[in-house]
């Protein structure tokens, strides 16, 4: 499945987003890439999308998921895929791990 975009300030998803599907977090990877990530129901069923960032409307291709974890410190998330991991921290969480990283880099968030 591949999700469209449309770059703006940040970017805004031009699919139609299916009933009960929400964005949790988009942004752009440390290499310049833009993501997304959906879900429905719960974190168990995020889908990741990835794309380059070279023209003004593009397609984001998922990329699999291998496994997802909520930790009970607030909402740290740990999302595995085949192309690295995401790690999207709890708002209490201060200091050295208080930054959402892909495979141990920095991301900006949208």
């Amino acid at each position: 499945m591949n999700l469209r975009i449309e770059k703006t300030e940040g970017f805004k998803i031009t699919d139609e987003l299916p009933e009960g599907v929400s964005v949790t977090h988009k942004g752009r990877l440390a290499d310049g890439r833009l993501f997304v990530l959906l879900e429905k129901g719960g974190y168990h069923t995020t889908q990741v999308f990835v794309g380059s960032h070279d023209s003004k409307v593009l397609e984001l291709k998922e990329v699999e998921v291998i496994g997802t974890e909520r930790m009970r410190d607030g909402g740290t998330t740990i999302i595995k895929t085949k192309e690295g991991i995401f790690y999207f921290p709890s708002p209490l969480n201060k200091g050295k791990f208080s930054e959402p990283t892909f495979g141990g880099e920095k991301i900006e968030i949208f």
